[in-house]
């Protein structure tokens, strides 16, 4: 039996546990409501500004990124939705996310908003950009700056204040920069996506370098690595190991031997690393650390499980990313001091083992 726990990135175990388990109700919660209908929409804001409020000084943006990969202008987005509309609801539930963006933007005026509530114009971006511009026309050309004045004198009503060093607030005005028809959600999955098509690709970029931290804890276990066979260079190793095999030495195809850092391509080819790994183990491999998605249901994995592992808290950006990995990882350890294994990665994740 395995005990598997969904893991984030985010360090909930630097709160108290009653702002943990709300913040963590309400991470599941916009997660389950990661759709574009309006009052999915309007409840993912209310549960934003809920954890911004609830949450330390400067930990809201690390918990959007951790949680979501969502931008600070995307949370913004969904707040100002539901800020506006949050207490009539039912009357926009039939407008696309973009116009509901575009009504909630701070340069809207409340005649505007109230012309689509009673269908005196459609509920479209043009439409609702030109209304914006006979509103401003209407107050000689100060329009805008008037409604930006009055939702600044209450920076709660379609603001969050966002911990950025020093407490910089982003104000209504440099929201609005954002265009009105961008949806955040589209934003995130977008930058997703296509990571994740990056990460999971066999064909063009399927080396991802391992983060310093870990490569840190492995030599504090290891001491001295004598073996890398997918190292991504010889002038710049990013493991510091001994021996060296890179791309054109084809670490296959060597003999491996001694204490062992691997971090394999994550393409079609990784069954046969770890393989490899598995087999050499004993006879020629004394020691071994691999960092490896987690892919818990494929046939390569199940060999693994005889070995202790530490299963990754979060997912873990690497060296060579701009994002975080699109899945979990593990880092599995082969040989014989478990004890020191579980003492130097403990603090990374919770340590699995196969008990039946």
């Amino acid at each position: 039996m395995i005990d598997v726990v969904q893991q984030s990135l985010f360090d909930y175990a630097s709160l108290d546990a009653d702002t943990r388990v709300f913040v963590q109700e309400k991470a599941q919660a916009i997660h389950a409501r990661l759709k574009r209908t309006a009052e999915d929409i309007i409840a993912i804001g209310q549960d934003l500004i809920a954890v911004k409020d609830c949450l330390p000084h400067g930990q809201f943006r690390e918990w959007l990124q951790s949680e979501f990969d969502m931008s600070i202008s995307a949370a913004l987005k969904f707040a100002q939705v539901a800020q506006r509309f949050g207490d009539k609801s039912v009357n926009f539930t039939h407008l696309p996310a973009s116009v509901l963006y575009a009504l909630a933007a701070p340069s809207t005026p409340d005649t505007v908003i109230e012309m689509v509530e009673t269908q005196q114009i459609p509920a479209t971006i043009p439409t609702i950009r030109e209304a914006k511009q006979e509103a401003q026309a209407t107050n000689n050309g100060h329009g805008i700056s008037e409604l930006y004045s009055r939702s600044q004198g209450n920076p709660t009503l379609y603001t969050i204040p966002v911990d950025e060093g020093n407490s910089t607030v982003i104000t209504p005005v440099e929201i609005d920069r954002v265009s009105h028809d961008d949806d955040p959600l589209e934003e995130v999955r977008e930058k997703r996506d296509a990571h994740v098509m990056r990460v999971m690709g066999s064909s063009d970029s399927p080396e991802w370098y391992t983060p310093q931290e870990i490569v840190r804890l492995s030599i504090e276990l290891l001491g001295e690595i004598d073996l890398d066979p997918c190292s991504n260079s010889y002038e710049s190793p990013n493991i510091p190991a001994r021996i060296l095999y890179t791309k054109e030495d084809d670490g296959l195809a060597q003999s491996w031997e001694g204490k062992v850092y691997l971090n394999p391509p994550y393409g079609s080819e990784i069954p046969q690393w770890v393989e490899k790994l598995v087999k050499s183990y004993g006879h020629g491999v004394t020691e071994a650390i691999a960092l490896l998605p987690a892919r818990i249901d494929t046939i390569w994995f199940q060999p693994l499980y005889k070995f202790p592992m530490c299963n990754v808290r979060g997912r873990i950006q690497y060296e060579n990313s701009p994002y975080h990995a699109p899945f979990p990882c593990v880092i599995v350890y082969l040989g014989e001091r478990e004890a020191d294994f579980i003492r130097v990665f403990k603090d990374r994740g919770p340590i699995m083992r196969r008990i039946g």
